[in-house]
């Protein structure tokens, strides 16, 4: 799972044409290393997901946001990642980590599905993830800009 910022121009494009769309985002993808452009949670979206429902944040990373396509595409418009911007800073990692549960989260299957065996190391892997996803969402609601979740199997 990542998210790219987009201009609300770009994501009212982007729902008329998602190949467009996921044409700007890999283009983005590509020449955005050390920017906030994209955020990418790779394997540790699922146990995020899980500290910010024990948590009761009130965000669903994969299915928030608007439907753009049956290939895992949501877009955030402006309104949408501020009110997840105000969402998230409320919910610093500390915050979340004391919901970490590595046996309910592999009793749940909540993916990768091997958070036991990992323990305390397990939430290590979630932090860096989680601090930069806010930082994204920060970054773009002080833009007043638009987000595209992509999801992937």
């Amino acid at each position: 799972m990542s998210f790219t910022r987009v201009t609300q121009q770009e994501l009212k494009r982007g729902d008329e044409d998602p190949q467009w769309l996921q044409s700007l985002i890999d283009s983005r993808m590509e020449s955005s290393e050390g920017t906030l452009d994209t955020v990418g949670l790779d394997k540790a979206w699922a146990g995020i997901q899980y500290l910010l429902d024990a948590a009761d944040v009130g965000i669903e990373l994969q299915i928030d946001g608007s439907f753009l396509d049956a290939e895992g595409m949501n877009g955030w418009d402006p309104e949408e990642v501020k009110e997840a911007a105000d969402l998230l800073r409320k919910a610093d990692f500390e915050t979340l980590a004391v919901h970490y549960d590595p046996a309910d989260m592999d009793a749940e299957d909540v993916y990768p599905g091997t958070w036991k065996p990992r323990g305390d190391t397990g939430l290590h892997y979630l932090r860096e993830p989680y601090e930069a996803l806010v930082r994204f969402f920060n970054a773009t609601a002080d833009r007043n800009e638009a987000a595209v979740m992509t999801f992937s199997f």
